[in-house]
């Protein structure tokens, strides 16, 4: 008699587990295509497909001879910075996605190896010959629009 009422626990057990997974299959069949997808981590923003790939340019500073190159990478957030001095790397960082505009991309920039300047923000505009790059320090400079570094970048990749 007890393995009778074991089996028929068993049964039972194996019929409700059958339709709770049923009723979830139909609730999840119900939902829109969108609704099944997790959100990806780059929600914030991508580079987009204009200023994507690498780009090298001369900057106007106090020193003569710098020049600074960017990759970033299409669909990303996250790409990389590197300055040179007279065709020598002098420092290197990351860039992140800030914010987009129709003819503007704005960065975060973080240089931890380079001295003073180990962060900042770059402002890239479209131009005719390629992307105005200009660094503020900070966001007092941005809304003063006035730039550390200025320069012209040229897409080489």
């Amino acid at each position: 008699m007890a393995g009778v009422a074991v089996g028929a626990c068993a049964v039972l057990a194996g019929v409700g587990l059958f339709a709770v997974l049923s009723d979830d299959d139909e609730r999840r069949e119900s939902r829109s295509p969108t609704q099944n997808l997790v959100a990806s981590p780059k929600a914030a923003g991508a580079f987009p497909r204009a200023y994507s790939g690498t780009w090298r340019g001369a900057l106007a500073t106090d020193e003569k001879g710098w020049e600074v190159q960017l990759a970033l990478p299409g669909g990303a957030d996250t790409g990389s910075v590197q300055y040179y001095q007279n065709g020598e790397i002098q420092c290197t960082g990351t860039v992140r996605y800030v914010k987009a505009g129709k003819h503007e991309l704005r960065l975060d920039e973080q240089t931890p190896n380079c001295t003073p300047n180990k962060s900042g923000i770059v402002r890239l505009t479209a131009i005719a010959k390629g992307l105005r790059h200009q660094w503020y320090a900070d966001q007092d400079d941005l809304a003063e629009n006035a730039p550390s570094y200025d320069g012209t970048l040229k897409k080489v990749g």
